[in-house]
């Protein structure tokens, strides 16, 4: 929406703009990141699960949104922490050094929190398992595709793809989707 709407929302004068799923922007060229950063705003903030999914680009990409050239040009961040890391490739104190220099260049603005960590005031996490077996019809579904895997029939990558339609819907991938439409809520679930 941002984007398709760009020049519209551009019109506004944002006190804050916050990026949930930031992960979103973490290519500086696409339009969506383009949008964002062409906002008229006066804070931002991310939110991310996975801010680095491909390369350190994806972070500086965020960070460019939240600070703008607070890690310096793209070009001069590529330089000195991607480059820097390929030419550190054997010398793992010149690695640990160079991955706590950008630490600290983010400290002030960048909050991590991993799994094991708990916050004040939530209650710990508790994880219930719940068996329950797949209905006959779901579970022969199944077996074919592994069945066909097994004997290289289809390829791995459309064994996952299909096994994951399967656990979903036994009839998702086979059947038209249409054919959901007319079918009774309880009936699809079931």
């Amino acid at each position: 929406t941002l984007r398709d709407y760009q020049f519209s929302f551009a019109k506004v004068k944002w006190k804050i703009i916050i990026a949930d799923e930031a992960q979103k922007i973490k290519n500086p060229t696409t339009g969506v990141t383009v949008a964002i950063k062409a906002m008229n705003y006066d804070y931002a903030i991310c939110l991310s699960g996975t801010p680095v999914e491909n390369s350190w680009v994806d972070l500086w990409s965020i960070m460019d949104f939240v600070q703008p050239k607070h890690l310096d040009t793209l070009q001069n961040f590529k330089e000195k922490y991607i480059r820097g890391l390929k030419e550190l490739e054997d010398n793992l104190p010149g690695i640990e050094s160079l991955g706590q220099e950008l630490k600290s260049k983010l400290d002030p603005l960048f909050m991590r929190r991993l799994k094991k960590d708990n916050m004040q005031g939530i209650p710990e996490k508790k994880v219930i398992y719940c068996r329950q077996e797949m209905p006959e019809y779901q579970r022969k579904r199944y077996i074919s595709v592994i069945e066909a895997a097994r004997q290289k029939k289809i390829h791995p990558l459309m064994t996952i793809a299909r096994l994951r339609d399967i656990s979903l819907h036994p009839d998702l991938g086979t059947k038209k989707v249409s054919m959901f439409y007319n079918m009774e809520p309880d009936k699809v679930i079931n």
